[in-house]
């Protein structure tokens, strides 16, 4: 029970700070949006659900750039062409090799460029 606690600890300060890097986000989001600005005075609840859709629109755009449209993924996947499904999943491949040159690992295996 202990590695567990431990374990849930350790893994809610990276947790919350993604969360909170999300909502301080929206804020951000929310408050350029000068399209719901102007609807404000008219319009003010559809101002505000344009403006939550804004930024659902901004995350999704977000995680399909990194992450790759999912439908893109599915219908290569079920047309079978090699190079369809390559070109669907390229965004996650890059994800992968970026995060692997800039790994921890990776960088203390670099040898140091500093002249002494």
């Amino acid at each position: 029970m202990k590695r567990v606690t431990g374990f849930a600890r350790r893994l809610a300060v990276p947790t919350l700070s993604v969360i909170t890097a999300f909502i301080v986000g929206a804020i951000v989001i929310v408050l350029t949006d000068f399209d719901a600005y102007s609807k404000l005075g008219t319009d003010p609840v559809g101002a505000i659900g344009g403006a939550i859709g804004g930024v659902g629109k901004a995350y999704g755009s977000m995680l399909a750039g990194a992450f790759g449209d999912p439908g893109r993924v599915l219908n290569a996947l079920q047309t079978g062409n090699p190079k369809d499904v390559a070109t669907a999943i390229r965004p996650i491949t890059e994800v992968a090799c970026i995060t692997a040159k800039t790994s921890p690992a990776t960088l203390s295996d670099r040898p140091s460029t500093t002249t002494r």
